[in-house]
């Protein structure tokens, strides 16, 4: 049996359609294109709303294969709805769907398409494997598109910067981590020394205030 890696299959996600799935919800008519991605190349997708009796679809049409009309489900959220796929095989929400790239299964969840993460195949107790996983971490870290997270809150550190410099130790990048951390040490410590000074000078300032007026 073949290996199917999620890698190489074609991905939509709802963060992508995000305003137009908002359009749909709210019964309006949408017709658009996008390009999904593998890790490779992409393709060209068209779609467009559908509502049947007052259920809401959207359709799926790649070139030269059948339409596929897939079911939208509205969840409630704190800030407000949001619309996710439903998976034509399962029928379970999902926020992915997903094509492969060999042969035509129609758009469904990465379960249904017996999809794995190419990482699942290597054998990390074995050199080869611990390289090639940590190549592909690496990859991921420096490509993914996210900028450094904030790092200081209420003179605190942040828990996704604690969570970025944790990653970026076991990438084998301690040196950089140890750097950044001296900085922020220091940056603290002048923080804080300025804090004090700042106290001081108004309580000096009060002082001489409350003189004057003697």
């Amino acid at each position: 049996m073949p290996n199917n890696f999620v890698e190489e299959s074609y991905v939509l996600d709802t963060h992508s359609i995000l305003n137009d799935l908002k359009r749909i919800r709210e019964g309006e008519t949408v017709d658009g294109m996008i390009t999904i991605h593998n890790e490779t190349k992409g393709i060209q997708l068209h779609y467009w709303s559908l509502d049947k009796h007052g259920e809401k679809y959207i359709v799926l049409s790649l070139l030269n294969v059948e339409p596929q009309e897939i079911a939208l489900q509205s969840f409630p959220l704190k800030y407000g709805d949001r619309s996710f796929y439903t998976c034509p095989s399962c029928l379970k929400r999902c926020n992915k769907l997903y094509v492969r790239s060999d042969e035509w299964t129609g758009f469904k969840c990465v379960r249904c398409q017996g999809l794995r993460y190419r990482l699942t195949s290597l054998n990390l107790y074995s050199r080869i494997g611990r390289m090639a996983y940590r190549t592909d971490q690496l990859d991921k870290f420096f490509n993914n598109g996210k900028k450094t997270p904030r790092i200081f809150y209420r003179g605190q550190e942040t828990k996704p910067f604690i969570a970025y410099s944790k990653k970026m130790w076991k990438l084998g990048m301690q040196d950089k981590v140890q750097y950044g951390f001296k900085l922020i040490s220091e940056i603290k410590n002048a923080s804080q020394r300025f804090s004090a000074m700042s106290n001081d000078f108004g309580k000096s300032g009060n002082l001489a205030g409350r003189r004057t007026n003697l």
